[in-house]
């Protein structure tokens, strides 16, 4: 994933990474095989 900036909730910029978004999964419940299920198709839908 490059360059993918996401704005938080503080309002402050940070570059993704795609570890927080598994983190972030598995805390919501997600099974670890879902999480990086999901984390592909963030990756997958920021490269086109």
């Amino acid at each position: 994933m490059s360059h993918v900036v996401v704005v938080k909730k503080d309002r402050s910029k940070e570059e993704v990474i795609t570890g927080k978004i598994v983190i972030s999964c598995l805390k919501s419940g997600a099974t670890v095989q879902a999480s990086r299920n999901i984390t592909k198709i963030v990756e997958a839908v920021h490269e086109v």
